[in-house]
């Protein structure tokens, strides 16, 4: 919804209905102080969606990442639906880290009320300390 206004900048009269006559002719003087400057202000109305997204990574005294992850919300394009979308990783395995997948659709809201896609898979093990150190 938008909302236009328009009062003369010498006066500060109200030129609303002023304008309007004006798109077809020249611009009118004010009728109470004659000056032709103009000031217009607007309106609009809008919506905005905010979403947050969140990353992780827990570590040992040591430093060594444990467990990490992200949680975001998104549009499943192919079925046009809100998700969130988790990816959790496990790397306290010392030969494989368990990576799960979970997309969920998700009310206006934002609140996960159904399970679309879940995968848990194992990936061989990348940057592990030595056990021999």
């Amino acid at each position: 919804m938008e909302k236009n206004w328009c009062f003369c900048a010498g006066c500060g009269k109200d030129l609303c209905d002023i304008m309007r006559q004006e798109i077809e002719n020249e611009k009118k003087p004010c009728p109470d102080c004659g000056s032709t400057k103009r000031n217009h202000y607007s309106e609009i109305e809008a919506s905005v969606r905010v979403s947050t997204s969140v990353r992780y990574k827990i570590k040992d005294p040591s430093g060594i990442i444990k467990y990490d992850g992200k949680d975001r919300p998104d549009i499943w394009k192919k079925h046009n639906k809100r998700v969130r979308v988790t990816i959790d990783k496990n790397h306290t395995h010392p030969e494989h880290t368990v990576i799960r997948h979970k997309v969920e659709e998700v009310d206006e809201s934002g609140v996960p009320f159904r399970i679309i896609h879940e995968d848990i898979k194992k990936e061989k093990a990348k940057h592990r300390p030595s056990k021999n150190k």
